[in-house]
């Protein structure tokens, strides 16, 4: 380090922290003009490190006033990470996923740049640590399991099942849906419990699980008299103990 760096600030690797952490500032600042922010984006782009690629992720945690501004910077975004910073985002993006209530973007973004199975396994690992936590705040849970389906996957049933006793309504709502999208042989049986829990006061859920067993083709087991107990309106069991008339 050369006098210069002693007097003015550090050497070009502390320069660049610098310029970095003003960037990631201007970014994430609803003080900004959208014209600076697209061009922070750049910056962070060009910079390319770890630090840069996690600053814009954090984009997506919160919201402009002009929507149309919110959405072209978070769709540019999502278009570098996918291009050109597609070998870094994922280790990015798994860190997201623990720290951010906000997974949508990034998760779609993981899609785009990695297989399936691990974007599923991280989605699974971010599930099973909110579940750990115990948290009041269900909303990431949520957006999680809305971000396993159509992406059917041998692990799903396990980390999922027990969310049909989560809480939250719209939680286990969500758990539902996923799990009717597996070919797991023990989900017909998990729903089968959930559908006919004691403390499930849920018609909504009731009623998609129902319609789960009719699209499936599902049979109700030995379990038809208590099945009947909590069939809708128009619905009922055939020979073979299966729901019809959803």
């Amino acid at each position: 380090m050369g006098l210069k760096d002693l007097l003015f600030g550090g050497g070009g690797a502390d320069r660049e922290k610098k310029q970095r952490e003003r960037h990631i500032q201007k970014l994430n600042s609803r003080n900004s003009l959208h014209d600076d922010r697209t061009a922070a984006i750049e910056a962070l782009t060009r910079d390319g490190s770890d630090e840069a690629i996690y600053g814009l992720l954090r984009r997506f945690d919160w919201t402009t006033d002009k929507q149309a501004d919110d959405r072209t910077e978070k769709d540019y975004v999502c278009q570098v990470l996918e291009d050109e910073l597609k070998d870094g985002a994922p280790e990015a993006i798994r860190r997201f996923l623990g720290e951010s209530e906000n997974v949508a973007f990034p998760i779609q973004v993981y899609f785009h740049v990695r297989p399936e199975d691990e974007v599923v396994g991280a989605v699974l690992e971010a599930l099973a640590h909110e579940v750990r936590r115990d948290s009041f705040k269900p909303d990431k849970k949520v957006r999680l399991l809305d971000a396993l389906r159509s992406h059917p996957d041998p692990r799903i049933a396990a980390e999922v099942g027990p969310l049909l006793e989560d809480f939250d309504e719209p939680v286990r709502y969500g758990a539902v849906e996923v799990l009717l999208e597996q070919e797991d042989e023990g989900v017909r049986e998990r729903l089968l419990v959930a559908l006919l829990r004691p403390e499930e006061e849920s018609q909504r859920i009731r009623s998609r699980i129902l319609r789960g067993f009719a699209e499936r083709g599902w049979t109700v087991g030995d379990r038809r008299d208590a099945v009947r107990g909590v069939l809708d309106r128009g619905m009922d069991l055939d020979a073979e103990g299966r729901v019809i008339g959803a």
